[in-house]
């Protein structure tokens, strides 16, 4: 908007105005320094967001047999030569840390019967059992839980709930805070000398999506009606599987049914991924996505099979309740899961950029789970130095 501060409109002061009240949004916030205030912005009520409808899990090199190298190795084979190296040793490197923050909030991860260990599944790309679950397949729901209820009870947030942040506020070069209607259709002045978007994805732009409704690209369209940087606007990752019912809507099904042995098959049975990649199944989900949609047009047809009758049913029904009763298996298509993208920050020291979940870690949009830290980040204080001294420069992307 116009590098003036609208008048006749009810202005508050905050440390930091936080748009989006998703796992980002959440964890940043959490992460701040006792005694700064902060407004956290939600379009609906504090936990419906992309994070609740994320089933499969969050990845950390915490097995016995797994180390933070490993994982590197397998983030940069994923991302197919597109990764900022720096930027994924951040992440594994914090991964395990990350997941003791989570554990202290209260998460409750799905743990052995027999020994109490955290228990440790497997997805594309991944060569080790490294990824964390809860619920069986109810992952994001469980850490948007408990991080909704330390959010709640924290002394320094404060919750604005069905608040929509209309602009970014613009003076001399810099975010100064933002103008936001609140839920009584008041508007107001949330004035801020740290304004942190994490408004969610872009899933509501495609036809077929298994963003929520309020997933509609609004945060990054006011950061660049606002002239902020950003880059690799072209890395959209594409889901493999969802649930494909006339009349339903999309139903995300976690990769993590593949890497319980579930397959993929065309209208004639036959596993097609076994001719495309040596994973098979398990291949980088760009790999598995054009497989499908391969599959798809070579067939003459709008789907395919996700087959899980060779699994026991007790494993199905223990490890997937949440998606047990919906596959008998029934239909799938690839579908867009959720915008991959930067906004780029620039200082007197050049163009820096945070590591988050984005390019910079999954590459060409083949991870299969991200670290935990791209669920998390910022959970380091040192992070939230890369905002100091935000400024304002041309729009611009990386090809």
């Amino acid at each position: 908007m116009a590098n003036r501060t609208p008048s006749a409109i009810d202005v508050r002061t905050f440390d930091v105005v936080v748009i989006g009240a998703g796992v980002a949004g959440l964890a940043f916030s959490l992460a701040l320094p006792e005694g700064w205030r902060v407004a956290l912005l939600t379009k609906g009520v504090l936990g419906e967001s992309n994070t609740r409808y994320a089933q499969g899990g969050i990845s950390a090199a915490i097995g016995p047999d797994d180390s933070t190298r490993l994982h590197e190795d397998d983030t940069l084979l994923a991302g197919a030569g597109l990764c900022d190296p720096a930027a994924v040793r951040a992440l594994v490197d914090g991964a395990p840390a990350a997941v003791d923050r989570l554990l202290a909030i209260g998460t409750k991860f799905d743990r052995s019967l027999q020994t109490g260990e955290i228990l440790l599944g497997r997805e594309a790309a991944h060569s080790r059992h490294r990824v964390l679950h809860a619920g069986g397949d109810a992952t994001g729901a469980e850490v948007e839980r408990a991080m909704v209820e330390a959010a709640r009870t924290h002394p320094d947030i404060d919750v604005f709930d069905h608040a929509y942040a209309l602009d970014l506020i613009v003076q001399g070069g810099q975010a100064v805070g933002i103008l936001a209607e609140l839920g009584s259709g008041e508007r107001s002045v949330m004035a801020a000398p740290w304004v942190v978007v994490a408004a969610g994805g872009a899933g509501q732009l495609w036809a077929v999506t298994s963003n929520p409704k309020g997933a509609t690209a609004d945060g990054l369209a006011m950061a660049l009606r606002a002239g902020v940087a950003v880059a690799d606007l072209e890395f959209v990752q594409f889901h493999p599987t969802v649930l494909a019912l006339a009349g339903t809507e999309p139903f995300l099904v976690t990769e993590a049914v593949r890497g319980e042995g579930a397959y993929l098959l065309d209208n004639d049975g036959k596993r097609f991924m076994l001719d495309i990649h040596p994973l098979a199944e398990l291949a980088p989900r760009d790999v598995v996505a054009r497989g499908i949609q391969d599959a798809m047009s070579t067939g003459n047809t709008d789907h395919v099979w996700l087959d899980l009758r060779h699994l026991p049913d007790e494993l199905v029904y223990e490890r997937f309740p949440t998606i047990a009763n919906e596959l008998a298996p029934h239909l799938i298509w690839p579908t867009i899961s959720f915008r991959s993208r930067r906004q780029r920050t620039t200082s007197s020291e050049g163009s820096r950029q945070r590591p988050t979940d984005g390019p910079a870690c999954r590459g060409s949009s083949r991870w299969g789970r991200p670290p935990v830290p791209a669920c998390t980040a910022p959970t380091d204080w040192q992070a939230i130095r890369f905002w100091r001294g935000w400024s304002l420069g041309p729009t611009r992307r990386r090809c």
